[in-house]
């Protein structure tokens, strides 16, 4: 759990980031031993510190800057981590990560969660709103149980650009797919 912690917290760092970002409109693909996914060339492949490596954290993809003015970048992360109970179930899992984020997001509302079957097999699906600081965010997550490990597929918007990025980000999780 202290792992899905500090992975919400990388969501709120990349707000901050202030990388400099591609404007290829082709679509790039990272991919290594765990996983691989296909993302915008105009977004940007994160490079991630150990200590966010250490953390499980296998990659991070942050959009560009829509203007100026713009302070949040539009991210998808992908978190894999041990189960500390082996038989935990996607079940058990969901309902504490929703706990978890009751007591770590500020203004936590859910607006929907689902388990669903996919190519990469069971997984829950949770949509949520809260806020990180004064920021108004928009989460949807996949969450998977496999193998004895947990798999966080997590796409972070603000609230008022979701609906504008939520197409991307479906594209990218139909291109998802765990390798383990």
């Amino acid at each position: 759990m202290r792992k899905i912690y500090q992975f919400i917290s990388l969501a709120a760092i990349l707000w901050l980031s202030t990388a400099a970002f591609s404007q290829n409109n082709d679509w790039q693909t990272f991919e290594n031993e765990k996983c691989s996914v296909k993302y915008p060339g105009t977004w940007t492949m994160q490079e991630l510190t150990e200590e966010f490596t250490s953390l499980g954290i296998e990659f991070s993809i942050v959009s560009a800057k829509e203007n100026d003015k713009d302070e949040f970048f539009e991210n998808v992360n992908f978190l894999s981590e041990p189960l500390t109970d082996p038989n935990s179930t996607i079940d058990t899992y969901a309902q504490d990560v929703e706990k978890l984020l009751k007591s770590f997001i500020k203004g936590y509302k859910k607006i929907s969660s689902k388990k669903v079957s996919s190519q990469n097999g069971e997984f829950f699906m949770i949509e949520y709103t809260g806020k990180l600081g004064n920021t108004g965010l928009y989460w949807l997550q996949y969450t998977f149980v496999k193998n004895g490990k947990n798999y966080i597929l997590s796409f972070t918007a603000e609230k008022k650009t979701y609906k504008l990025y939520k197409p991307t980000f479906e594209t990218i999780w139909q291109s998802f797919l765990i390798k383990e």
